[in-house]
C-alpha cells in the first residue's frame, strides 16, 4: 500500500512541477506572429502583469504554466497597430465642428452647414473635411455662397489637409484681414479684380486665432476618450500625435491621471517657447501612457492647396513653386535645441523642395549622432538624386499609403506625368532607409489599419481602385507594412525595447483578427476580434 502512496506522491510532485508555474493569462490555439527579426509563428503565449513570459508550442506552454486561459480557435494574432503620424486633437475638434468629409459639391457643403447651424447655432460656423478635388469644379473655390446663405455670421471651413481655409466675409472683416496683408510662410488667394477669395492658405490661417470659439476641456476630454475607443476597435493602441502644445500635453497629463487614457501616446511637441523650456527642464518625458521626446516642424504646405514647396513650378500653376513655412534658420535653431535636449526632429515635408533642405540640413548636424532618428514627415515628393540621403544616415522616412490611393485624383495634374513618377515611392524610400515608419494621418484619412494594407501592398483604395494598382512598382511587402505599424514605429519613436513585437520581456499588447494579413485575401474584409494591451481585453468584436 505504501508502495502505491508513493508512486502517486511522485506523480503529484511531477504534475506539481511541470504544471507549476502562476501567469495571469494564457493564450494557445492560435497562430502567433510574433513579428521577432525571424518572424516567428507561435502556438500559445503566456502572459503575466502585463508581459510576455514566454511563447511556444501549445502542449508546452499549456503543460508549463497554469492560469486563465483563452482558446484562439485557431485565429491569427500579431502585436497591436501604432498609427505612427495622426492628430488626436485635429480629429477631435472635427467631431465637435461641422464634418464636411465626402462632401461632393459646395452645394452639399452649404447643406451640411446649413443643417448644422440650426442643430447648433453657434456664434461661429467651423467645419472641417471639404475636398475640391471629389468636385466637379477641381479649382480651390470662393466664398460667393457662402456670402449669400450666411451674411450674418462667421463661417471658418477647413480643407481635409488643413493647410487651407475657405471663410466668408464676415469672417475676413471680424479678423481684420484685407488685401494688402502679406504673410510669411502663408497666402491669401485673390481674384483678378484684386478681392480676396475667401482661401487662406497655410501660415495665413494664423489670422483668424482670435475669432474661433474654444473649445472647453470637457469637450475635448469626451471626445478624445471616444476616439481612443474607435481606435481601439481597429487595433490601434499607439498613436504618434503628430504636433500638439503645451497645453494640450497639460490635457493628456489630466486624462492620464484620471484613468481616461487607454492608448499610449507618443507626442511630438511643436516648438514654442514654452514647450522648450520643457523640453530643457523636463528632458525626456515618460509615465504609463505618454512619452515626449521630440519637436514637430511644419516645413511646407499640401499639394492639394499647392502649397507643398517644389523644385520647379506646379504644373497647373506655372506662375507658383508653393512655399515654406518656416525659413531654414528657424528650423536650424530648433534642430540644435533638438541635439541639445535629446530631442528627436520630425519635420513634415511634402514639396521635394523641402525635402531636399531638410535633408541636407539633418544629415550635417547629426554626423556624430548616429541615433537620432529624426524624421521626414510625409516624404511625399523626393527628388531622385536626394535619396541617398536617407542611405545610412539614421533618418526615418514616416509615410502614410493611403495618401497616395486619395491623391492619385490630383497629384499628376500638380506634377505632371514625370515628377508624379518621384511621388509616394514607399518601395523605393524602403530600399534605401531600410525602414518605414507607417500611419495614416488622421483625420486626413481614416485611421482603418486595413485600408492602409490596402493601399501599401495593393496600391488601391478601399475601392479597389484603380485596376492594376496606382504606380504598382512602388508597393511594398504584406510583411514590410506590418512592420511599419508595429516594430518599426515602435523604433521610430525609441520604444522597440517594449513594444513592436511579440517577445519575452515585451509588453502583451496584440490583437486577434478574423482573418490573417495575406496580400492574396482581401484586407478590406478584416476586422479586429479583440484588443488587448498589458494583457486585458479592451475591446471585444460583438
Amino acid at each position: 500500500m505504501m508502495r502505491y502512496f508513493g508512486i502517486f506522491g511522485l506523480l503529484f510532485l511531477f504534475t506539481a512541477c511541470f504544471k507549476g508555474e502562476s501567469v495571469d493569462l494564457i493564450i494557445h490555439n492560435a497562430q502567433i506572429h510574433s513579428g521577432n527579426r525571424y518572424d516567428h509563428v507561435f502556438e500559445a503565449m503566456a502572459i503575466k502583469d502585463g508581459i510576455i513570459v514566454e511563447l511556444g508550442p501549445e502542449r508546452e506552454i499549456l503543460n508549463k504554466y497554469r492560469g486563465t486561459s483563452i482558446d484562439a480557435a485557431g485565429k491569427s494574432i500579431y502585436p497591436s497597430f501604432f498609427d505612427a503620424h495622426g492628430h488626436l486633437f485635429w480629429l477631435a475638434e472635427k467631431k465637435l465642428t461641422c464634418d464636411l468629409t465626402g462632401s461632393r459639391s459646395m452645394n452639399e457643403v452649404i447643406n451640411r452647414l446649413e443643417k448644422y447651424r440650426a442643430q447648433r447655432n453657434p456664434s461661429v460656423i467651423v467645419g472641417r473635411g471639404w475636398d475640391q478635388s471629389l468636385w466637379t469644379d477641381k479649382n480651390l473655390p470662393t466664398n460667393e455662397a457662402l456670402n449669400r446663405i450666411f451674411p450674418d455670421v462667421a463661417v471658418v471651413l477647413y480643407r481635409v489637409d488643413e493647410h487651407a481655409v475657405l471663410v466668408n466675409d464676415v469672417a475676413l472683416q471680424k479678423a481684420g484681414i484685407d488685401a494688402d496683408a502679406f504673410i510669411e510662410g502663408g497666402q491669401l488667394l485673390k481674384k483678378s479684380d484684386g478681392t480676396l477669395t475667401g482661401i487662406l492658405l497655410d501660415n495665413a490661417i494664423d489670422l483668424l486665432k482670435n475669432i474661433l470659439p474654444k473649445t472647453d476641456n470637457k469637450a475635448m476630454k469626451q471626445a478624445i476618450s471616444e476616439l481612443q475607443d474607435e481606435l481601439l476597435e481597429f487595433g490601434i493602441t499607439d498613436v504618434h500625435e503628430a504636433g500638439i502644445n503645451l497645453d494640450q500635453l497639460h490635457l493628456l497629463q489630466e486624462m492620464e491621471k484620471e484613468g481616461l487614457l487607454k492608448i499610449s501616446i507618443y507626442a511630438m511637441l511643436f516648438p514654442g517657447k514654452r514647450e522648450v523650456e520643457f523640453a530643457r527642464n523636463e528632458g525626456v518625458y515618460s509615465s504609463d501612457h505618454l512619452l515626449v521626446r521630440s519637436f514637430k516642424v511644419i516645413g511646407d504646405g499640401a499639394l492639394g492647396s499647392r502649397g507643398a514647396c517644389l523644385l520647379h513650378p506646379y504644373h497647373d500653376a506655372g506662375h507658383t513653386h508653393g512655399f515654406m513655412l518656416i525659413k531654414m534658420d528657424s528650423i536650424r535653431k530648433i534642430a540644435e535645441v533638438a541635439l541639445e535636449t535629446n530631442y528627436q526632429l520630425n519635420v513634415h515635408c511634402i514639396g521635394d523642395s523641402t525635402n531636399r533642405q531638410i535633408l541636407k540640413m539633418m544629415v550635417a548636424m547629426t554626423q556624430d549622432k548616429p541615433d537620432h532618428r529624426w524624421r521626414i514627415e510625409h516624404a511625399q515628393v523626393v527628388n531622385p538624386s536626394d535619396l541617398s540621403y536617407f542611405d545610412g544616415t539614421g533618418i526615418i522616412p514616416s509615410v502614410q499609403p493611403t495618401h497616395a490611393v486619395s491623391d492619385m485624383r490630383f497629384v499628376q495634374a500638380r506634377l505632371g506625368t514625370e515628377r508624379e513618377k518621384h511621388a509616394y515611392i514607399y518601395k523605393t524610400l524602403l530600399d534605401v532607409a531600410k525602414i518605414l515608419a507607417i500611419g495614416t494621418d488622421f483625420p486626413v484619412e481614416h485611421f482603418d489599419p486595413f485600408l492602409t494594407f490596402q493601399a501599401a501592398v495593393k496600391r488601391k483604395n478601399a475601392a479597389h481602385q484603380p485596376d492594376g494598382g496606382y504606380q504598382i512598382q512602388e508597393a511594398i511587402s504584406n510583411s514590410d507594412c506590418l512592420k511599419g505599424m508595429t516594430l518599426w514605429a515602435a523604433l521610430a519613436s525609441f520604444q522597440e525595447r517594449s513594444k513592436g513585437s511579440l517577445e519575452p520581456q515585451k509588453l502583451a499588447n496584440f490583437i486577434i483578427l478574423n482573418q490573417p494579413l495575406k496580400e492574396n485575401l482581401d484586407y478590406t474584409k478584416n476586422y479586429v476580434i479583440s484588443t488587448f494591451i498589458r494583457g486585458e481585453e479592451v475591446f471585444k468584436f460583438r
